[in-house]
This record gives C-alpha cells, sequence and structure tokens, in this order.
C-alpha cells in the first residue's frame, strides 16, 4: 500500500504540473487579446496572464537548468551559484527547444506547448521539490534580513526600488527600436511561417537568436512583452552573478560595491525594459569567465565544461562572442602553461568542445542557406553585393570612429566626452566609476584579481577593433565593476592604513573613508533612480499598464513613428507598400511597411539612377506606392554616422529632386512625412 500511495502521489504531481501548462494555454484561449485601443480590466488581465506565464518559464527553466548540474557532479558551488547558473542553463535549453521545432518547421503553439509538456515531465522531481522548498524559503526571509548587514539592506532596497520602476516599464508595449526592427520582429515572422528562414532584408534576423526563441514562445502565447521581462531576467542575473563572484572570491563588501557600480548606470536598467538580447549575451560572457576564473583558482575541470556551456549559448546568442570564447581560449593555455601538452590540449578541448557543439546549429544553418556562417559580414550571400555590405560596415565603423592614435589611446575618456558618436541613445555611458580600473596594477590590493583584469583590458582592445558602441561592452561591466569597486575599496583602505600610527585621526580617517565610498555609491545609483523616476514621469507606463490608457495612446507617446504608422493601416489600402526610409522599425506595421533595416535603401536607389522617373517606375515595379520619410532619423544618421557623407548627398537628392518630381505629401508630423508616389510610366 506505502508504494502504491507513493506511486499515485508522483502520478499526481505529474497531473498538476502538466495541468499548469494546459490551464495556461486554456486561459490564452478563452481570454480576449487586448488590442491595441483597449482600457480597463482586460489591461490587468493581460499584464497577469504575461506574469503567470514568465513564472512558469523561469520556474521550469530553473529545474531543469538544475538537473542538468546535478548530472556535473561534485563541483562546489554555492546556492547563489545553483540559481544563476541553472537560470540560464534552463532557459538556453528552452530556446534551443524553441529553435529546433523552428527548423524541422513545427514553429506553432501546440508544438510549444508540448515542448513545455515534456520539459515538466522530465523534471517533474526537481519541480516538485523546488515548489516544495519555496514556502520554507519565504519563511526564512525575515530570519535572513535580521541576519545581513546594513550595507546589504540598503542594497536590496536600492535595487528593488529600481527593479521596481523598471518592472512596471517593461511591462508596456514594445517602443524600443531594435526590438521592434528585429528581436520581435523576426520571430513574428517566423511563427507565422511556422519554420525558421532566411530574411535578407533584416539581416539581424539572420545571425545567432537563441535569446529570440524564447521571445518566440512569448509570441506564441500573445505577448511580446514577455520577451521585455526576460530581458529583465537576465539584468537580475548579471546583478546576482557580480554579487555572487564577489562573495566567492572576495568579500561581501566588494560584492556590494560592485552591485552598487552597476546598478548606477543609468542606461543599464532601461536597456534591460527592452526587448533586447545585449544583457543576456552579456551574462553568458561573464559567467563563462566566472567558470574559468573558478578553475584557475584550484576548482575542478568540470567548471571548465561549464565555461564552454555557456559560452556555446552567448555565441547562439551574437556574432561578438566569438572574441570573448578566443580570449578565454588563451586564457585556458596561459593557465595550463605548466602542464604536460596532453593536459593542455585536454584542458582546451574540455572548453571548446562543448561551445562549439551548442553554437553550431546557428551557424551551420546560415552555411547551408548562405554558404556564409556569419552571414551577411565579410563573405556577403544572399540579397547583399559588395555594396550593400559596404555601406553597412561604414555605419557600423563609425561608432566612436577616430583618425590619429591620440585619439584611440584617449578612447576610455572618449566614451564620456563625445557620447554621442559611441551610442543610439542620450545616455548611454559606462559608469564613471570603471575609469578607476587604470589604477588596478598599484591598487590591486593583491586581491588576485590579475586574469580577471588582463581578460577585460583584452576584451577592451577587441571592442575597440570593432564597431565601438557602448552597448556592446556590456559583458565586461561586471568586470570592470568587480575590479574598479576592488580599487575604490583599497584606495580608501590604504589611505586609513597610511595614517595609522596617527592615533588621534585614525577613527576620524576611517569615517571619512566610509562616507566616501558610501557618498560615491550612493551617488551614482541615486542617478538611476532620478533618471528612472523621469522616465515614469514623462512616459506614464503605470497609465497604460492599469488599462487608463491605451496601448495607441501609449505608443502615440513613446514611438516617434508610430502616428505615422497609425495613418498607414488606416488610411491606405491593404495591398499599399510604405518604404520607410531611413527607418528600420515595421513590427506595428506588419506587411503594409517595407522597413530600411541597413538604412541604405535611397542611398542604392540614388548610385543606380539620377532620374527621378527611373527611380520611380522601379519603385511602382517592385510593388512601393508610397514613402515614409523619417526626418528624425535621418538627421541623427547623418550628423553621427555618416562620415563619406553619402547619407547626405542622398537625401538632399530626395529633398530637391525626386520630391517634387515624384511624390505628393499625404501625411505630416513633427518626425517625418507620407508621400504618395504620383510618377508612373
Amino acid at each position: 500500500m506505502p508504494n502504491t500511495m507513493k506511486e499515485m502521489t508522483k502520478l499526481g504531481y505529474k497531473i498538476i504540473c502538466v495541468g499548469i501548462i494546459v490551464a495556461i494555454v486554456w486561459i490564452h484561449g478563452i481570454l480576449p487579446t487586448r488590442g491595441l485601443n483597449v482600457t480597463g480590466p482586460l489591461a490587468i488581465l493581460d499584464s497577469t496572464f504575461t506574469l503567470l506565464l514568465l513564472l512558469e518559464v523561469l520556474l521550469l527553466a530553473y529545474v531543469i537548468g538544475l538537473k542538468c548540474l546535478n548530472k556535473i557532479a561534485h563541483l562546489e558551488i554555492t546556492k547563489f551559484e545553483i540559481l544563476i547558473f541553472s537560470l540560464t542553463i534552463g532557459m538556453g535549453i528552452l530556446a534551443y527547444g524553441v529553435f529546433f521545432l523552428a527548423l524541422v518547421g513545427w514553429l506553432k503553439l501546440i508544438a510549444i506547448s508540448l515542448l513545455i509538456i515534456i520539459a515538466i515531465s522530465w523534471t517533474w522531481r526537481e519541480l516538485k521539490e523546488t515548489i516544495e522548498q519555496i514556502p520554507i524559503l519565504i519563511r526564512e526571509i525575515p530570519g535572513c534580513w535580521k541576519k545581513i548587514s546594513n550595507g546589504s539592506r540598503w542594497l536590496i532596497l536600492c535595487a528593488g526600488v529600481i527593479l521596481g520602476m523598471v518592472f512596471l516599464q517593461a511591462l508596456t508595449p514594445v517602443w524600443d527600436y531594435d526590438g521592434l526592427m528585429y528581436h520581435l520582429q523576426a520571430p513574428r515572422l517566423f511563427l507565422e511561417a511556422g519554420r525558421i528562414y532566411l530574411l535578407p532584408e533584416i539581416w539581424q534576423a539572420n545571425g545567432p537568436l537563441t535569446t529570440e526563441m524564447l521571445f518566440t514562445l512569448g509570441l506564441a502565447f500573445g505577448s511580446d512583452t514577455f520577451a521585455k521581462l526576460i530581458h529583465l531576467t537576465y539584468f537580475g542575473i548579471m546583478l546576482l552573478g557580480t554579487y555572487s563572484f564577489c562573495c566567492h572570491f572576495l568579500s561581501t563588501r566588494h560584492g556590494q560595491i560592485a552591485t552598487a557600480i552597476l546598478l548606477g548606470i543609468p542606461i543599464l536598467p532601461l536597456w534591460a525594459s527592452w526587448a533586447y538580447t545585449d544583457i543576456a549575451w552579456a551574462v553568458l560572457e561573464f559567467l563563462a569567465v566566472y567558470a574559468i576564473f573558478s578553475w584557475s583558482k584550484g576548482a575542478r575541470r568540470k567548471w571548465l565544461f561549464l565555461a564552454g556551456v555557456m559560452s556555446g549559448m552567448a555565441l547562439g546568442n551574437k556574432y561578438l562572442a566569438l572574441g570573448g570564447t578566443a580570449l578565454i581560449s588563451l586564457w585556458i593555455l596561459w593557465q595550463s602553461r605548466k602542464q604536460s601538452w596532453k593536459q593542455i590540449f585536454s584542458n582546451l578541448c574540455l572548453y571548446l568542445i562543448p561551445a562549439i557543439i551548442i553554437a553550431l546549429p546557428w551557424y551551420a544553418k546560415n552555411m547551408i542557406l548562405t554558404n556564409n556562417p556569419i552571414y551577411p559580414f565579410y563573405f556577403g550571400g544572399q540579397g547583399w553585393d559588395q555594396s550593400r555590405l559596404n555601406i553597412l560596415m561604414t555605419y557600423i565603423k563609425s561608432f566612436g570612429a577616430s583618425q590619429t592614435w591620440g585619439d584611440n589611446i584617449l578612447l576610455p575618456f572618449r566614451m564620456y566626452l563625445e557620447k554621442f558618436t559611441f551610442s543610439t541613445y542620450s545616455i548611454e555611458v559606462p559608469s564613471i566609476i570603471f575609469l578607476l580600473a587604470f589604477l588596478y596594477p598599484w591598487k590591486n590590493g593583491k586581491c588576485g584579481l590579475g586574469g580577471l583584469a588582463v581578460f577585460t583590458a583584452l576584451w577592451f582592445v577587441i571592442w575597440s577593433l570593432g564597431s565601438r558602441q557602448v552597448r556592446f561592452l556590456l559583458p565586461i561591466f561586471p568586470s570592470l565593476a568587480i575590479i574598479s569597486g576592488t580599487v575604490l575599496l583599497n584606495l580608501f583602505r590604504n589611505s586609513s592604513a597610511d595614517s595609522a600610527n596617527k592615533k588621534a585621526n585614525n577613527n576620524l580617517k576611517i569615517r571619512f573613508n566610509r562616507i566616501m565610498i558610501t557618498g560615491l555609491t550612493c551617488g551614482v545609483i541615486l542617478s538611476t533612480i532620478i533618471y528612472q523616476l523621469e522616465n515614469i514621469i514623462v512616459l506614464k507606463p503605470y497609465r497604460v499598464v492599469f488599462g487608463f490608457e491605451t496601448k495607441d495612446a501609449f505608443l502615440s507617446r513613446a514611438l516617434y513613428d508610430y502616428p505615422a504608422i497609425k495613418f498607414t493601416q488606416t488610411n491606405l489600402k491593404p495591398n499599399d507598400r510604405v518604404l520607410m526610409l531611413w527607418d528600420g522599425r515595421s513590427y506595428y506595421c506588419n506587411k503594409m511597411c517595407l522597413a530600411d533595416v541597413d538604412q541604405s535603401a535611397w542611398y542604392h536607389l540614388f548610385v543606380e539612377s539620377n532620374d527621378p522617373y527611373v527611380i520611380g517606375n522601379y519603385l511602382n515595379a517592385s510593388g512601393v506606392t508610397h514613402i515614409y520619410f523619417g526626418e528624425a532619423e535621418l538627421a541623427w544618421l547623418i550628423r553621427y554616422h555618416d562620415p563619406s557623407g553619402i547619407q547626405k548627398q542622398s537625401a538632399t537628392f530626395f529633398l530637391e529632386v525626386f520630391r517634387d518630381a515624384c511624390t505628393r505629401e499625404i501625411y505630416h508630423d513633427r518626425y517625418g512625412v507620407i508621400y504618395e508616389l504620383t510618377c508612373h510610366d
């Protein structure tokens, strides 16, 4: 009888777990979709459904990752590390599951639901144990709160305030540029087709898209804000990972300072609230470094395998992870230099084999479809001739462009002084405290971070050789926070030690040092809080989240080309096509808008012919009936990212020649104009 009861209990847990996903699918089926013009309780129900879906996915990801970690036996790992690595591994596995469905042409809601049910069934034991632990952990919170230091309490409260404000913004409709251009547009197109396929017109959609596969899961259930919440989750993992690294290898105080430095970067929480994947990529690269650092400090060689898993997932997110993978390989070679050649080769294979296996499907897919594993870069491919590729590379290399050795030497400082040339958003600057990392050789306090410091410096050098966008520095933000935080603590600690002989002033010096460190970290965190508060005051996200305002009204305020897109949807014919010059966002316009993702469509037309009637006839033959001219987007492009002047030259031709000869204005607002093509054969 006991065995029978035990089996029945197991079966009951399986039924409950499977029932959860069935219930979510059922709710999704009966719950009316919140349209762009809906207010009231349905808005709250919409957000509630998204949150339930997020909790389901994160819980499932955690137990999947936990089961995989348990397979890597005898890893000396803390509770923080279990949480961090389990979540990232689990989310990666779920993403690859969706990717597999896309490859075989089964990218449908029912197949994704079946995938989740299979995952629940496979991990039911870990899921049961985790669910049983949740009430226990909740009961332990008051006791843990009493035990932690005042510094930790202050940090948790500040993080809670910032994350709370960002969470509210993440629940709003998607309005960020890249999210609307490809992070969500590509998954939506894949879902509509039921498979993954080549999209030459959206070049970013053909690279590694592991995190976007999680976005696809959300879109399948009717939620695009799910993507923003997933990205925000990775931001939480970044904070926890940074804190955990310091606690493991340095001290709790180091963890507090490093985490505070990250929280004190105003743009970082805003990035986290967007439907981007940069923070996911950054977390995966940092966790690979975390694992390699553990191995370099004498931990078991299985940390090499774990590092390879993290790097493989990073490579499955962005081509840019190739540089980090190469640097970690060099780190392994250096760390193993005193060992035999056989051992060196074994160490390298233990890292590279899982990395290559995990990343390979994305690059093999491109190789099969385009004969270019890193399509469209370097070798071009379908839809990408040398001319188009040159325009793209000119744009990419225009960020932080400089001509002299002096400018390159001062590059770390130029990012603060010339921030607009290194970014696509006005507040995109690293923490000013990061500059303290330059003092690490003199103020390291023998903390043993030499390998991390060298890796970070070399990573910065590789970054400087490519597209110098501040956002692409994200993978070393945690490392820079750890190193600069260490310097900050040692800087004032040494000052205190120097005055130790002056007993009368010793206490005063110690207090002064604490005030300086606390004041600096509090100051940068306060700047983030003020910036996020300003965003809430301006955007008023609570209005759309709680149903006081329609999505349509919110987007009209937050997205400057949305009014023109709305006009397109309501006033043009379904078969009309609008070419969106210098504007790559078409998510809300769908098939009626032809996005100019690489911002070179008009230039290529201009190069082909200086005759407006020839261009007009070509556009008509291509199905284009209207043109959207984005003035704000063009102004930014010409000012900061048009070093050769080709964009300005082609825009001048449009405004001074083509517009008068071949168009008629039918819509105008402060950001752009819609023209109807009037010249035909």
